[in-house]
């Protein structure tokens, strides 16, 4: 896949969603992870 059709994907609807579901999930487990942590 080349950079240019992958940046083509993010900005469509869909690409959006995904790369926002995929930031929030590793964001959640993360702020998991530390909370887990702190305790």
């Amino acid at each position: 896949m080349d950079n240019d059709q992958l940046w083509n994907f993010l900005l469509t609807p869909s690409g959006i969603m995904l790369s926002m579901i995929i930031t929030f999930g590793l964001v959640g487990i993360y702020a998991y992870l530390t909370g887990q942590f702190k305790d």
